[in-house]
């Protein structure tokens, strides 16, 4: 009789553990998901946002001619600094419209960790287009009549909790008749995660 009674209380205690088990199981999944939740609501969060510009202009006697570039803004819309930011930019004058074949060339180098953006702070960037483009050409340029300033590029960071992110951009640059710089992103080009 004894040893049935310690067969039962074995049985018992079988069940019991295995009701532990799933219950540590269920709480870990819990914690899992609240963790997840957690770092999406406070990690960064880098996106680009149209800038200023500056148009191609000949400039005085002992100064350099000014070259057409573009300056985009970097935006933290997250609660915590993006760390390690590294960036791959390229900018040109392109044909208005853009050819759907054109690939957006980046440079093969990155410049890398360019240092941090905090919590809810912006900081610029410029990219400078390679050559200067004929000086008939600049006016039509920033009205964006034939051809446009463009810039593109990746963004790369680290988030406080170690995660990896990007952020992939693309503006198209004009300036109003008030001189003031219009931009709009080119379709395609603007993702990240």
């Amino acid at each position: 009789r004894q040893i049935g009674l310690i067969e039962k209380q074995d049985i018992a205690t079988t069940r019991q553990l295995e009701i532990s088990e799933k219950h540590a199981t269920a709480m870990e999944k819990v914690v899992s998901v609240i963790n997840f939740g957690n770092h999406a609501a406070l990690r960064a969060y880098l996106t680009v946002i149209v800038g200023s510009a500056v148009y191609q202009e000949k400039r005085g006697e002992g100064m350099d001619d000014l070259k057409f570039e573009a300056k985009p803004t970097v935006v933290n819309t997250g609660n915590t600094p993006a760390r390690k930011v590294s960036l791959r930019k390229a900018a040109a004058i392109l044909p208005i419209p853009i050819s759907e074949d054109f690939q957006f060339p980046l440079p093969e180098k990155e410049t890398a960790d360019v240092g941090a953006v905090g919590a809810h702070q912006s900081s610029g960037m410029g990219e400078i287009v390679k050559d200067f483009i004929p000086w008939e050409d600049v006016v039509d340029v920033k009205k964006g009549t034939s051809e446009v300033l463009c810039v593109w590029g990746t963004i790369t960071y680290e988030d406080i909790f170690g995660g990896k992110h990007y952020t992939k951009f693309g503006q198209i640059l004009t300036w109003r008749l008030d001189g003031n710089v219009y931009g709009h992103y080119i379709a395609g080009q603007n993702d990240g995660d």
